[in-house]
């Protein structure tokens, strides 16, 4: 049923046959794991934003979305996600700045994550810097330089510190440092 013509035929197919089975399985296990990034980013009580280098955003849970559809301790601004908070949108735009190579005028260190309470006091917002300049945003365009989470502060919050200082015996200047960290201080 075969001829020496479909042999050869097939030999020269097989390979290309092979690399995109293989590609194929790695596009699957890519895809998945992105789906499960999203579902694990979705099932997170604080709102959680993936920002690129240019400041778009890559990715809002839902309880991001949430925040940005409010507008209280986040924004949409020509098509943009901006922070209310002097602090975190300085951070956020720092983590930028660092990403796309443009440090003038800025220090060498590394960022750190900062929390702040929005105008209203009602959310906490982090500003986590997801690159240590050097990877630039020019090689990896569609990759995140920043997470921005938006934790809500709720009136039990006050009521948890004594109770997780109980439990994990914290001193009472401890349970301060706990108490001023869930109200935004860094």
């Amino acid at each position: 049923l075969v001829d020496e013509r479909a042999r050869r035929t097939m030999r020269l197919l097989a390979p290309h046959l092979q690399r995109a089975v293989r590609l194929g399985k790695v596009l699957e296990r890519h895809a998945s794991q992105t789906a499960g990034l999203s579902e694990a980013l979705d099932s997170l009580c604080a709102g959680a934003l993936l920002i690129d280098g240019a400041g778009r955003l890559l990715h809002a849970n839902r309880i991001g979305r949430q925040y940005l559809d409010a507008g209280d301790a986040l924004y949409w601004s020509a098509g943009r996600p901006q922070l209310r908070d002097a602090v975190a949108a300085a951070q956020l735009q720092a983590a930028l700045t660092v990403a796309s190579g443009n440090s003038e005028g800025s220090t060498r260190e590394p960022l750190r994550g900062g929390h702040r309470s929005d105008h209203a006091g009602r959310a906490t917002v982090q500003v986590l810097p997801l690159t240590a300049g050097t990877r630039r945003a020019a090689a990896a365009p569609c990759t995140a330089v920043a997470a921005v989470i938006v934790s809500p502060v709720g009136p039990d919050a006050a009521q948890r510190v004594p109770q997780a200082a109980r439990r994990y015996r914290l001193t009472p200047a401890e349970a301060r440092v706990v108490q001023a960290l869930m109200n935004g201080c860094t």
